[in-house]
C-alpha cells in the first residue's frame, strides 16, 4: 500500500509531543491560580506581593513565546499536511487569547500601581482569559497534537519546541522549566529538562529547583494548586 503523501517516511525519528501537554497544563495552573492568589494578598505582604508581579509576567511572557513559535514554526509545516480548517481554527483561537491577554496585562500595570479594585478585576480578567485559553488547549492538544506525530518530525518539531529559549535571560529560563516541571513524572521532567541548554540545565540542578520551590511557597502562601490529570485524562477546565 502506498503511503499518505506528507507522512513522516518509516525510519525517520518522528516528533515527540509530550511537552504540548506538559507546557499547557503549567498554563492551565498558573492561570486558574492566578485570581486566587490576587483575592487573598494582603496589602501589607510586600515580599509576596513582587513575587506574584513578577510570576504574573514570566507565565504570560512564556506563553506569548509559545504562540508565537507555533505560529512561525509549526502550523506553517502543517499547512498542506493538516487540514487547513483545523489550522485556520487555531489561528482564530490564538487572536482570541491574544486579546485576552492583552487585558491581563493592562490589568496587570493598574494592579502594580496599586489602583482602587484593580486586584478584583485583574482576577476577572484572568477568568476571562482561562474562558478562551481552555477550549484553545483543549482543541490542540485533541485535534492538532496527535498530527503532529504524523506529519512532522523530530527534527521539525524541535526547532518550534526550543525556539524560545534564547529569548529568556537564564534565571527566568529555569523557572520557567520549573512551572512546566512541577506536576511532572519523572521521566518527563526529565525529557523536559533536556530541551534546557547545558549551562542552565547545570544551574537548574545546582539551585534551580529550590529557587523555584522557595518562590512558590513564598507566592502561593498555602494555595494548592489542583492536581494535574493523568495522562490521557483531559484537563478540569
Amino acid at each position: 500500500m502506498q503511503a499518505e503523501p506528507h507522512l513522516v517516511p518509516a525510519g525517520t525519528r518522528r516528533a515527540d509531543v509530550r511537552d504540548m501537554a506538559i507546557v499547557h497544563q503549567a498554563y492551565r495552573r498558573e492561570f486558574a491560580l492566578a485570581p486566587r492568589i490576587l483575592r487573598e494578598l494582603l496589602p501589607e505582604e510586600h515580599e509576596r506581593r513582587a513575587a506574584a508581579a513578577e510570576w504574573f509576567g514570566m507565565m504570560l511572557l512564556s506563553m506569548r513565546h509559545h504562540h508565537v513559535a507555533e505560529d512561525a514554526l509549526l502550523y506553517p509545516l502543517l499547512d498542506g499536511r493538516a487540514p487547513r480548517e483545523l489550522l485556520d481554527h487555531m489561528e482564530r483561537q490564538h487572536r482570541m487569547v491574544e486579546q485576552a491577554v492583552a487585558t491581563v496585562r493592562a490589568r496587570l500595570v493598574e494592579w502594580e500601581r496599586r489602583t482602587a479594585g484593580s486586584a478584583e478585576a485583574l482576577a476577572g480578567s484572568y477568568e476571562s482569559l482561562l474562558a478562551v485559553l481552555i477550549p484553545h488547549l483543549d482543541d490542540e492538544e485533541r485535534t492538532i497534537v496527535p498530527l503532529i506525530g504524523d506529519y512532522l518530525t523530530a527534527e521539525e518539531y524541535g526547532r518550534m519546541a526550543t525556539s524560545g529559549n534564547g529569548r529568556y535571560a537564564p534565571r527566568t529560563l529555569m523557572m520557567a522549566f520549573g512551572a512546566m516541571i512541577e506536576q511532572c513524572s519523572a521521566a518527563d521532567a526529565e525529557f523536559m529538562l533536556s530541551h534546557l541548554p547545558p549551562d542552565v540545565r547545570a544551574a537548574w540542578n545546582e539551585r534551580g529547583a529550590q529557587e523555584y520551590a522557595k518562590w512558590m511557597a513564598l507566592l502561593r502562601n498555602g494555595i494548592r494548586p489542583a492536581p494535574a490529570p493523568g495522562r490521557g485524562e483531559p484537563a478540569a477546565n
